[in-house]
């Protein structure tokens, strides 16, 4: 493992960006270093950034401001650094994540920002990533589509699975900007990324719940990431990424953002209007699904981080709305019975009850496609690895409740004529749920 570089061949372009890893950890603590914000080859800006906290100290010499993270405001030749510090802090793996004290210290970093440092900050899910600006390293030797065979030392880390100590340690895996708290890394197969997922206790569902959620977004042809059980003892899903060469995903908070919001205009109706500003069309349809599926499954993290738009990131226009992902923390996955007060939710109402109100058609649904979803529910958690958490009793109330949540749909799309959309800031999402929640 000490001698990485002769262990595994590499070509001439991977061997630079493993140094590049190797040079950072023998940086001393506080240093400066001077990096350019990259957007696949496209310069965006420079950067000023700690070695040691991985904040970002300075952004200056603003050369392609279109290229500038989505929310990031520009303006009279100056970057709004603010904003460029909290979108570089929610591509990080967040400090909540389980276990990553541990990592961190196996890695020999101080935090997750300075770890995203080490491996130029590279993801699976956008084309930005930092670059030395003394280096020649180009978008083609870096990204994982080109290069899937990324580092696992992250990974291990992370899992506790295999770890070996070493002083060459290889950061280059998109393991360092991926957000959420939950236990979750990516495997390689075949020189295909998957994101394998865990749960939490005491019933570790909520891998079975992205299972469900895929099969009733299936059933009512809802664009979505189709989550599958992942094989180990222990509950897991897995998922393919979404994302490819050309295009990224661009989070609905750094949508939310580009506008300023005015206190008497909606927490949706906000969100609508910004999508309108940036030229994204269909978002209203999207965003109807979504809801639609959340009461449903009885969602209670669909903050603004946990889905978005995707767009041509060269051309820089936009695709359409990103399949449905992250349903898992839902289905009342942590409480011991569901005959509690109403459910929380997100992103715009507090309620489910009032965010289905802005669903203004229910056209497309056929509820006949959702008859048998009691069954398949149950099939969902007649395996091994739900025995130890889901008993029988618990899979057939999980089962009821999506019942109850197709019912009421159906209630309101017989009477869709006379019951319109409904919007205003009653009951509002106030704080910013993206900053709230997932950090």
């Amino acid at each position: 493992m000490v001698d990485f570089l002769s262990t595994f061949h590499l070509s001439q372009n991977l061997t630079k960006q493993l140094e590049w890893s190797y040079n950072t950890v023998n940086l001393t603590n506080g240093d400066i270093m001077k990096f350019y914000l990259m957007h696949k080859d496209i310069q965006a800006a420079s950067l000023n950034i700690n070695n040691e906290t991985g904040r970002i100290k300075s952004v200056f010499n603003i050369s392609a401001p279109e290229h500038l993270p989505i929310g990031v405001e520009y303006a009279e030749g100056k970057a709004d650094k603010y904003a460029l510090d909290e979108w570089w802090e929610y591509r990080c793996i967040p400090n909540r994540r389980t276990g990553i004290e541990d990592a961190l210290k196996k890695l020999k970093v101080q935090n997750t920002l300075a770890l995203a440092v080490r491996g130029n900050a590279l993801s699976l899910t956008d084309k930005y990533w930092i670059k030395p600006t003394d280096s020649d390293l180009k978008w083609a030797d870096v990204n994982f589509v080109d290069n899937p065979n990324f580092s696992d030392h992250v990974g291990k880390a992370i899992r506790r699975h295999n770890w070996v100590d070493s002083k060459a340690l290889d950061y280059r895996s998109p393991d360092i900007t991926t957000n959420g708290n939950l236990f979750k890394y990516w495997l390689q197969e075949n020189g295909k990324p998957y994101l394998v997922k865990g749960g939490s206790l005491p019933f570790n569902q909520q891998p079975f719940n992205e299972i469900i959620a895929s099969a009733i977004a299936r059933k009512l042809g809802i664009p979505h990431v189709e989550y599958t059980l992942h094989e180990d003892a222990k509950p897991f899903c897995r998922c393919d990424c979404f994302v490819t060469q050309e295009t990224e995903l661009v989070s609905a908070w750094q949508i939310y953002r580009t506008i300023k919001k005015k206190p008497e205009v909606s927490t949706y109706s906000h969100f609508i209007n910004c999508c309108k500003q940036l030229g994204i069309k269909d978002a209203v349809q999207s965003i109807n699904q979504m809801i639609v599926l959340d009461y449903i499954i009885v969602n209670e993290d669909r903050h603004l981080n946990n889905f978005g738009f995707l767009r041509n990131a060269e051309t820089l226009e936009w695709i359409g709305f990103a399949p449905i992902f992250d349903s898992g923390t839902s289905l009342g996955y942590n409480r011991p019975s569901f005959h509690s007060d109403e459910f929380r939710c997100k992103p715009f109402k507090n309620t489910h009850a009032e965010q289905i109100k802005l669903v203004s058609s229910f056209d497309w649904i056929d509820f006949s496609k959702l008859d048998n979803i009691e069954n398949e529910i149950t099939e969902i958690f007649a395996v091994k690895q739900a025995e130890p958490y889901i008993d029988p009793v618990r899979c057939k109330d999980i089962a009821a409740l999506v019942r109850r949540g197709i019912e009421y749909v159906r209630k309101l799309a017989q009477c869709s004529e006379s019951c319109k959309l409904f919007d205003d800031i009653n009951d509002d999402v106030v704080k910013d749920t993206a900053i709230y929640y997932d950090r």
